[in-house]
């Protein structure tokens, strides 16, 4: 005779199958928070990284677009040169997935995007001015608006194909000297 105080202590099989069940289901919902996380820290690892790159290239740039001479800006695509105050030739190209500074003289050039990024587009733009060299003695003086290159450039994760992880950067650098270089 089985009555309701007699009842042994413990779970039946179907009350342990619950449990279970709802256990495994909350650790899966946990699992897929977790991982979402994480997904998303690496993602802004990632941007973090592309957009510190492209400011430290976009910086390097803009100091020395700032001292060069306007009227001797040159270029279109992904080349760009123009002579800087000490009369030296200064010339910026995307490489390969880099982008490179070339000095002459001397003749050196050197990247100044890392390898932990591939470049996939640079385009520079470039808006010169006039000069009016006017007769003799007189000084040569600059005509129209002031030089100015903007520079677009795509920056992506090395090594990934996810268009969506890019990185797209446009900015506008003007010459700050108003003599031209003769």
């Amino acid at each position: 005779m089985n009555t309701l105080g007699d009842r042994r202590n413990g779970f039946t099989f179907v009350e342990a199958l619950i449990a279970v069940t709802i256990f495994l289901i909350l650790m899966g919902a946990v699992a897929g928070i977790f991982t979402t996380f994480t997904r998303q820290q690496r993602r802004g690892f990632t941007q973090t990284t592309l957009l510190g790159e492209a400011q430290n290239a976009v910086e390097v740039l803009e100091r020395e677009v700032r001292t060069g001479f306007s009227n001797t800006f040159s270029g279109s695509g992904s080349n760009f040169s123009f002579k800087n105050q000490n009369g030296v030739l200064i010339a910026y190209q995307l490489s390969g997935t880099r982008i490179t500074r070339r000095a002459i003289p001397p003749d050196v050039t050197l990247p100044i995007t890392s390898s932990a990024v591939d470049i996939r587009s640079l385009e520079f733009t470039v808006r010169t001015p006039g000069v009016d060299l006017g007769t003799a003695p007189q000084v040569p003086l600059l005509t129209g608006e002031q030089g100015r290159v903007t520079v677009r450039v795509r920056v992506c994760p090395k090594s990934i194909d996810d268009d969506r992880q890019c990185l797209q950067l446009q900015t506008t650098l003007t010459s700050r000297q108003y003599a031209p270089a003769l």
